[in-house]
């Protein structure tokens, strides 16, 4: 009787250890995450100073708008000068820190500049289809950059 006490004491034993080892190996911190484009600290830094050029072509573009109203010429406001001024501070602010993000950053800031130009000569409906192509160009430049910022960071220039 005593062996087979023993026996199954050290059969216990082991299997506790063998639990113990295996609650150590998933308690081990997990490896760290993979360093994609977004995580970059560079990248994220550029995109933090490049943040206000945004905000003030997107609050520009909503004021140009309001000004162009739907009349065949533009209303009073200060809308498509705003948008001239900021997007000429957008395009500033490249190149990125990834060449790739470069293009796709300041994708439609130019046609969104010329829209405003057009508003600013009173031609009140060739800056609203300007504009609104220039929207469609960023909108499809926004979602290329979330796709490239998701990208293993070495794998992108």
């Amino acid at each position: 009787m005593r062996r087979l006490h023993k026996g199954a004491v050290g059969g216990l034993l082991l299997a506790l250890l063998g639990v113990g080892w295996g609650a150590s190996a998933a308690a081990a911190p997990p490896p760290p995450p993979a360093v994609i484009v977004g995580t970059n600290p560079a990248v994220q830094a550029w995109f933090k100073n490049h943040e206000p050029q945004r905000t003030a072509v997107n609050d520009a573009l909503q004021a140009a708008y309001q000004q162009l109203g739907q009349g065949p010429a533009p209303g009073p406001g200060d809308g498509c000068q705003r948008l001239v001024q900021a997007a000429d501070a957008m395009l500033a602010t490249v190149p990125a820190p990834k060449q790739a993000l470069t293009p796709l950053v300041v994708a439609g800031v130019g046609q969104l500049k010329a829209g405003a130009q057009q508003c600013l000569a009173g031609n009140a409906a060739a800056a609203r289809n300007t504009l609104t192509a220039a929207g469609n160009v960023r909108a499809d430049a926004d979602l290329r950059i979330d796709e490239i910022l998701e990208q293993p960071d070495g794998s992108v220039r």
